[in-house]
């Protein structure tokens, strides 16, 4: 091990026990995590749940809760779209020096700096695009636990076999989209985020939806429950 810079100078606790140390990588840089114990660390005030039961409602679009308050998906946002437009040029300028350095598709080969360049923009850009849904689910959350509610019901959502309802062969151009957008939307890693966050309460319970419960293909006037394809689940 060398040097190496901390994101916060001269605030590492002292005489206190450290634990679980971690390495992570998100494609660009490498992260050193460690466990703090000290008692005396200031903690933040949390709100008392209110006595009330609050339903949340994951689709593509936007997060609904029974409250009828929308919160729009990062996915959706002007930022998220032009990020993901630049991403997808860089990716064909990408192939293109990939096919001029290695037009025969051999195992060894030398490659240009400039195409090392566009992978390392790529990267960049991959991690933009994932701290920005990071970023608005826990908005999402910090505004759901300003009134913390007694109990909250999710969805188990299964969203491999959501997506893979058909072959990628025999999928539609429309099909093919809408599975690319709920793949991007993240929705098992908010349920994951939200789960983590409410350890600290512990006078909240979470109640899980059935998997294959029709929530979004039944009325709630009169039940009928209505077939539906990828695109029109939002």
């Amino acid at each position: 091990l060398n040097w190496i810079k901390l994101a916060e100078k001269d605030r590492i606790p002292q005489n206190v026990s450290y634990y679980n140390p971690r390495v992570s990588y998100d494609g660009e840089y490498f992260y050193l995590t460690v466990g703090v114990n000290d008692d005396f660390a200031p903690k933040k005030k949390r709100n008392n749940p209110i006595n009330k039961t609050i339903g949340i409602d994951l689709n593509i679009n936007e997060i609904v809760t029974s409250e009828d308050i929308r919160y729009k998906q990062a996915t959706k946002t002007k930022t998220y779209k032009k990020i993901k437009r630049r991403k997808r040029r860089l990716q064909r300028s990408l192939s293109r020096k990939y096919l001029i350095c290695n037009p025969n598709n051999s195992k060894k080969c030398k490659y240009s700096n400039n195409y090392y360049k566009n992978m390392n923009l790529i990267r960049q850009i991959n991690k933009r695009l994932t701290n920005i849904r990071d970023d608005c689910h826990n908005k999402i959350i910090d505004h759901i636990l300003l009134n913390p509610p007694s109990i909250i019901v999710l969805e188990d959502l299964y969203v491999k076999d959501m997506i893979r309802k058909e072959k990628r062969k025999k999928m539609t151009y429309e099909q093919k989209e809408a599975a690319k957008n709920l793949h991007e939307a993240s929705l098992r890693k908010f349920r994951v985020l939200l789960e983590n966050r409410l350890r600290k309460y512990k006078d909240i319970q979470i109640i899980t939806a059935d998997r294959y419960y029709p929530s979004t293909k039944k009325c709630s006037c009169c039940g009928n429950i209505k077939h539906m394809e990828i695109k029109e689940l939002h």
